[in-house]
């Protein structure tokens, strides 16, 4: 096992959550519902395996969505929806992975309770979700995007942190 990564109360799935992510490159994960990623809405008190997660190299947990970022530099995201926190171009809750919309040469990813950034080989930071206090950085404090959005006046960055 590579990582092990807890999600803490979670207060849209009443409870808490944990991953794994396993030396080869598949996801684990058990605890309340919505975000098992396995096609159900039921909880698991034994790690179950998240559907069709393969080549997936780090893990980001943010409030009520989970984040696999894969080896090919792309993103995939399964749980809430509300507020497009997961990237997909809709608002819909998913309880199996999803793709994150455009996004490729994904280094890493970081999320807040209902808000992700993927930062990019290129040093790029791009963002999606809830944007109420203006987290997203587009210059707004209200529209939500449920895409990932390039974030201005960001170069050069190696890392970020929520």
């Amino acid at each position: 096992m590579k990582t092990l990564v807890n999600a803490g109360p979670n207060r849209h799935t009443q409870g808490s959550n944990t991953f794994a992510l396993l030396n080869d490159g598949t996801v684990r994960a058990w605890g309340s519902s919505g975000l098992l990623g396995n096609g159900t809405d039921s909880g698991s008190n034994v790690p179950l395996q998240v559907s069709g997660l393969t080549g997936v190299s780090s893990l980001a947990i943010g409030g009520s969505v989970a984040y696999a970022t894969l080896t090919d530099g792309t993103v995939r995201s399964w749980g809430r929806g509300y507020t497009g926190q997961l990237g997909s171009s809709s608002t819909w809750d998913s309880n199996v992975p999803v793709d994150v919309t455009g996004l490729s040469g994904v280094v890493s990813v970081t999320a807040g309770s209902s808000s992700a950034y993927a930062l990019k080989t290129d040093g790029t930071v791009w963002s999606w979700g809830n944007n109420q206090y203006g987290q997203l950085g587009n210059g707004t404090i209200s529209n939500s995007s449920n895409v990932p959005t390039k974030m201005t006046g960001l170069t050069g960055v190696t890392k970020v942190m929520m």
